[in-house]
């Protein structure tokens, strides 16, 4: 008899706990599902009606270790597909399932960063966080060119400079190409940016082609949409004059009688991401990977040796760390503003503010930094980065510069604004990284980011500071200390300030 009453028991609690814990499980994994999603999103898929489409980027779990691959292009993007195309799949498979696919309008596997992009209805976007092969899901946020400078925002210094000068010969690269014979020649710098205008006569047969007969400039030229697709049969042209002009103080020459390229003797490739001056990570993410690797084979090495980013997202977006990253394990030199979001403190953007970044601010014809220059510092707390960083790292010429605009022109002002910022400070370390890479083909990033600090005029507080960064950059010194191949540079790099 208390047998029988124990096993009805038994039976009874059995029965509560299948009820129960299907309910316990269900709620753990909505916990987990929200805590996967970014507030962005969450926000964008609560507004959203069951039968909206909505754009989201997943970042899978899996990592690619790369570390014992540093600095060996092919063998860093070999690695970087291997484990995105493995880890991808059965997302994928999901995706293309006969219960999500007439619920899924388009995806989009990239490799820089392992991640996929995903348009989808809300409820396939929460099936995804639920996931456990997905580490996180996240909007494809709005990357921009840096404010162009308006006149009332601006210092009476700044304003103060009303004469063309000379930012090229400031910073040395005269010296550079008279005193060494170098140029930039042999190098190639990418620029992910508007686009830019191939006919004018600074630029006009520098952009790299593998078909000089094909008006698309295969392997010089993209262009990419807001998911991060290549546009076909686009050609180059400019969307808004930024690119074109930031491409003009890489490689320029001096057909105006005014010479406004750091290594007028390097090629281009030109990313179009931002049309307009507005784009997203996704477009970004896609330039920055066909403008490393444009054949999409590791085995070639048909990529930048430089890249300039004069864009960004104001404050600390982790997504752009592992693109960052990758792209400098491939021994690919990043050059990319600031911001233009001072004087305050903590004002840098991403991904110059990302720690492997080279972040750039931005100073005048007498080596004082720009009201608008964003200053640091910056804390981060995505391993491996956790702390507070000093940024900007370097300070360039971004004052009134003169440089190419679309149609045969120049500008270095307009009525009511000018050409300054932080836009115009990375491309001139850019040129200079162009120009030691020319000087030492064997170079390293790391190497080269060191040279720059250690021969920079340093400015402000000695060492490295939240407003200079290691001081305003010396290409003749950095050259000079490239073909010498002498000094390492000491320093702290956080910042309790």
């Amino acid at each position: 008899m208390h047998s029988k009453k124990r096993m009805f028991g038994c039976a009874a609690v059995l029965l509560i706990l299948l009820v129960l814990l299907p309910a316990f499980f269900s709620a753990d994994a909505r916990e987990g599902q929200k805590a996967k999603i970014s507030p962005g999103l969450a926000k964008e898929l609560s507004a959203a009606k069951p039968d909206d489409f909505v754009t989201a980027i997943v970042r899978m779990s899996d990592r690619a270790d790369i570390r014992a691959f540093s600095g060996n292009r092919q063998a860093v993007f070999s690695e970087l597909r291997r484990t995105s195309g493995r880890s991808q799949e059965a997302m994928v498979r999901f995706l293309e399932g006969p219960d999500s696919r007439a619920h899924v309008r388009l995806f989009k596997r990239f490799w820089l960063d392992n991640i996929v992009l995903v348009r989808a209805k809300p409820h396939v976007i929460s099936r995804l966080a639920e996931r456990p092969d997905v580490e996180e899901v996240f909007e494809n946020f709005t990357v921009t060119l840096p404010p162009r400078q308006e006149n009332p925002d601006r210092t009476d210094l700044d304003l103060a400079q009303t004469q063309l000068w000379d930012s090229i010969d400031k910073i040395g690269a005269k010296q550079v190409w008279t005193s060494y014979g170098i140029s930039g020649s042999g190098v190639v710098i990418g620029g992910i940016d508007t686009g830019v205008d191939i006919t004018h006569p600074d630029i006009s047969g520098k952009m790299v082609t593998t078909d000089p007969v094909d008006l698309t400039y295969p392997g010089g030229w993209a262009e990419f949409d807001a998911e991060g697709n290549m546009v076909s049969g686009s050609v180059p042209h400019d969307t808004d004059g930024h690119g074109m002009h930031t491409s003009g103080t890489m490689i320029g020459g001096n057909a105006s009688g005014f010479d406004i390229g750091v290594a007028p003797g390097a090629q281009l490739m030109h990313a179009l991401v931002l049309p307009g001056g507005t784009g997203t990570f996704a477009q970004v993410t896609g330039g920055m990977e066909w403008i490393i690797d444009p054949d999409d084979n590791p085995a070639t090495d048909d990529g930048c040796r430089v890249v300039n980013m004069s864009l960004g997202a104001s404050g600390t977006y982790t997504a752009m760390i592992a693109p960052v990253d990758n792209m400098i394990a491939a021994n690919v030199f990043p050059a990319i503003s600031i911001g233009n979001s001072g004087p305050g403190s903590g004002t840098t953007g991403s991904p110059g503010n990302v720690p492997s970044a080279f972040g750039v601010g931005y100073t005048d014809s007498m080596d004082v930094i720009a009201n608008l220059s964003s200053r640091g510092p910056v804390t981060w707390d995505y391993p491996p980065y956790v702390g507070t960083y000093i940024k900007p790292d370097i300070t360039s010429p971004g004052v009134k510069i003169y440089s190419s605009v679309p149609g045969a022109t120049w500008e270095w002002h307009g009525v009511g604004w000018d050409w300054s910022g932080t836009s115009m400070a990375a491309p001139h370390t850019a040129g200079t990284a162009a120009l030691m890479f020319q000087a030492n083909p064997m170079l390293d990033v790391e190497l080269a980011k060191q040279l720059i600090a250690l021969t920079a005029i340093d400015l402000g507080v000695p060492g490295k500071d939240n407003t200079y960064g290691w001081g305003r950059i010396n290409a003749f010194s950095a050259v000079g200390a490239t073909l010498s191949g002498v000094g390492t540079v000491e320093g702290t790099v956080y910042s309790s300030a």
